[in-house]
This record gives C-alpha cells, structure tokens and sequence, in this order.
C-alpha cells in the first residue's frame, strides 16, 4: 500500500509486475521509459516474464527440489521448458546488453531474480553465455546485492545455492 498514492490517498497494487509499473511510473524512472517503442520493448520482456519466466520456473524448481515424489515427466517438461525460456533470453541478450534494450530496466529488475536460481532449475550458464554476462552486470549492482539480501532473511548472492 502506497500511504502517499494518487490524490495523496493510500493506494493499494497487487502482483509484482503490477507494483513495478506503479512504482517506476510514480517516481518518472527511467527503469520504464517515456518513449513509446523503447516502454513497449520493456513490456513486452516484463510480460514475457510474468507469463513465462516466473511460472515456468517456478515449475522446474518445484519438481526438481521440493515435489513430495519424484515425477519424472514434470521434471522433464518444465526442465526443458526452462531451457527453451534461457534460451529465448539468450538470443536477446546476443543482440542487446538488457533484456529491453541498451539499458537496465524493470524487466531486468523483474527477470533476475528468477535466474538467480539457475542451479535450482537444472540450468548451467555455462551453457548460456550472454545470459551469464547479463546475470553477471546484474548481480554487480549494489542495490541488487542489499534487494537480494531482504527477502525472507535468504541473505546475499553468494555463489552457493542461491547462484
């Protein structure tokens, strides 16, 4: 809830691309740019996150560490899945330094932390260069190792299990 939203009431947003907009749109950053086609590119890879990154994933790393039985068809499918999604990355990110474009937006901001589990997805990013350079510029980030460290006490990016 944003005690100061719009008309200084408080605002409720829901859902963490939903906040993302919210916040990068309230305080004009430029993690959302004004520009038409460049906004519309950041859409378009916080969408693909959204629907596809986050879920999917989510999936993959459910039956891989957690599933109360072992079942190898789902861990096949999302595995392979999520190394469809890396792979989608991985061509952009041939093509761009961000996933938007030549600079760190809020589809960056949403994607990392996703990929921040790779190991936990059974993804090498050995195996995906230009995803590993962009995991690598991203991680380097100050505010990103002090974001990384708040949820839920996990603690920093530290090369074990989080990497």
């Amino acid at each position: 809830v944003d005690a100061d939203g719009p008309g200084g009431r408080p605002f409720a947003v829901f859902e963490s691309s939903a906040i993302l907009i919210y916040l990068a749109e309230k305080s004009a950053s430029p993690l959302l740019p004004a520009r038409p086609h460049h906004r519309n590119a950041v859409m378009q890879w916080l969408m693909f996150t959204t629907g596809g990154v986050g879920p999917l994933f989510a999936q993959a790393f459910h039956f891989l560490n957690s599933a109360p039985e072992d079942v190898p068809y789902a861990k096949t499918r999302f595995v392979n899945e999520t190394r469809r999604l890396y792979g989608v990355m991985e061509k952009r990110l041939g093509a761009a330094p961000f996933l938007a474009g030549p600079a760190y937006t809020i589809a960056d901001v949403a994607t990392f932390p996703h990929v921040s589990r790779h190991s936990r997805h059974g993804i090498d990013l050995a195996d995906f260069v230009h995803v590993r350079r962009w995991y690598g510029t991203i991680k380097a980030r100050p505010a990103v190792g002090k974001g990384m460290a708040v949820p839920g006490g996990i603690g920093p990016i530290t090369g074990k299990g989080r990497d």
